[in-house]
């Protein structure tokens, strides 16, 4: 009995734990909603490209992640359009590669979303990677100030740049009359943030393990003149 007793007082003990780790990770995240991602610093390109860890459970350029559904009768259509002037990004990533639109993709669910657009999981429907999983990115342009539009086409270009297994790929990039489109790598698993505050502490093999990845991703980004000022576990 009495270990039972002991027991039963570890896990309250852990419920308070959790609840504790929940509540400061709301707070942060309210404190992070009035922040600004990238800009330019330390000589470099500042970027909002995530590394491999930018997953569902975290943020993608300002956007909470989320994991719902789409809902019966979702009001927010890939083909909305709007009257706003255009942005100067191609409808693909590199020269020759295969065009899209947003016909060629099917939304599964939302992933997340923020003031400026949302996040979905979609799976390409046409071409010859028909059937992949990708995170579509969309932003309204009529709710991007000057200063995001030019940030958004900075990321775009940055991660065309970008090839590194632990840095998040974009596949394509293209825009209607009213919204621009980011089609991404999806990655399963959450952030690191979301895996800590389960497990509590990780082992140390586990440190050794993410350490070498963002250690890696962050010497591509340095090479090719690329400053990421925004490094944090909820990325």
């Amino acid at each position: 009995e009495e270990q039972e007793e002991e027991e039963e007082e570890e896990r309250r003990k852990e419920r308070k734990k959790r609840k504790r780790r929940k509540r400061r990770r709301r707070g942060r995240r309210r404190r992070g909603r009035g922040g600004e991602t990238g800009g330019e610093g330390g000589g470099g390109r500042g970027g909002s490209t995530g590394t491999s860890s930018s997953s569902p459970g975290g943020e993608l350029n300002g956007i909470k992640m989320v994991d719902e559904p789409m809902e019966e009768g979702e009001p927010y259509s890939c083909n909305d359009e709007g009257s706003v002037k255009e942005i100067p990004i191609t409808h693909h990533v590199k020269e020759g590669c295969e065009k899209a639109d947003p016909a060629q993709f099917e939304l599964l669910k939302v992933l997340g979303q923020g003031s400026f657009g949302k996040v979905f999981l979609v799976r390409k429907i046409i071409g010859p990677d028909a059937g992949q999983l990708y995170a579509m990115k969309v932003l309204k342009k009529a709710s991007l100030k000057v200063r995001d539009r030019v940030r958004t086409k900075m990321e775009r270009d940055i991660l065309v740049e970008v090839n590194h297994p632990f840095i998040v790929k974009l596949h394509y990039a293209f825009q209607t009359e009213g919204k621009l489109y980011l089609i991404l790598d999806f990655l399963r698993g959450g952030d690191v943030f979301t895996r800590l505050s389960k497990e509590v502490m990780f082992t140390e093999e586990d440190v050794k393990f993410y350490l070498a990845e963002l250690a890696l991703a962050l010497d591509h980004l340095h090479s090719l003149g690329i400053v990421y000022r925004d490094l944090k576990p909820e990325k």
